[in-house]
């Protein structure tokens, strides 16, 4: 599906960029903010593309990159906790794993005091003491 609406955005940017963003007299590689924080327009050869940042990303104009933000919220998969300010990696060794704040489903793997949200397999929970998913362990 995401596919689809890939190649279907895709289409759209290129029938109508030139009008919308004026990428045909943009240098090509060109880069704009989108509307949403982790979307922006990408100019190839006088075509205009959306393209978006990963997960708990954003989009920086000034930079022309994407760059962690727990403010910048996407679509995701409702099952996944959503994000906040909270970081256990600011002070964690980098390469650890440190508890999620509310569910031992999820854990953060800390790198360069960044927290990335990391999930246990189905039926296996994270141990804190042990910095590691366990089978059959559960959340109390």
């Amino acid at each position: 599906m995401r596919g689809v609406v890939f190649i279907l955005l895709s289409t759209i940017a290129y029938s109508y960029g030139d009008n919308i963003l004026g990428c045909g007299t943009m240098p090509h590689g060109s880069v704009l903010p989108h509307a949403d924080c982790y979307k922006f327009y990408y100019c190839y050869n006088g075509v205009t593309s959306i393209l978006q940042c990963p997960v708990y990303y954003k989009f920086i104009s000034a930079s022309g990159k994407c760059e962690y933000s727990p403010d910048c919220v996407q679509d995701t998969d409702p099952a996944v906790p959503p994000i906040s300010s909270y970081n256990p990696c600011t002070t964690a060794t980098n390469g650890s794993n440190q508890p999620h704040e509310s569910s031992c489903k999820y854990y953060y793997y800390c790198t360069k005091g960044i927290g990335i949200l990391q999930s246990c397999p189905d039926g296996w929970g994270f141990k804190k003491d042990e910095q590691l998913c366990v089978k059959g362990h559960s959340c109390l």
